[in-house]
């Protein structure tokens, strides 16, 4: 999504936790431990948080475009098993010039 010149990551990753409704109203818990990444190349925030089922958000801005990427994963899955797939897709992700 096209974001303005001064977004930072740290403005995109608050901008991006505002839009999830958080209990006691909403259905999802406040975001666990935020850990520092790349996403193709870009500067990148992942984080966990548990809704009806538990995810796993990436914010990132690269050239005035934000991401956010969602895993969204059953219950019966496994943390390490979670955590395989969302790196293999974070590491397939590179930008065209």
């Amino acid at each position: 999504m096209p974001v303005p010149a001064s977004m930072t990551l740290a403005k995109w990753r608050a901008a991006s936790i505002e839009q999830v409704p958080v209990k006691p109203g909403g259905d999802c818990d406040i975001p666990g431990r935020f850990r520092t990444t790349s996403l193709g190349g870009a500067p990148a925030r992942v984080y966990g948080q548990s809704c009806i089922t538990d995810v796993t958000v990436l914010v990132a801005v690269h050239e005035r475009r934000g991401f956010f990427v969602l895993l969204q994963s059953p219950p019966a899955n496994t943390v390490a098993s979670d955590y395989r797939v969302f790196e293999q897709m974070r590491r397939s992700v590179r930008f065209l010039e």
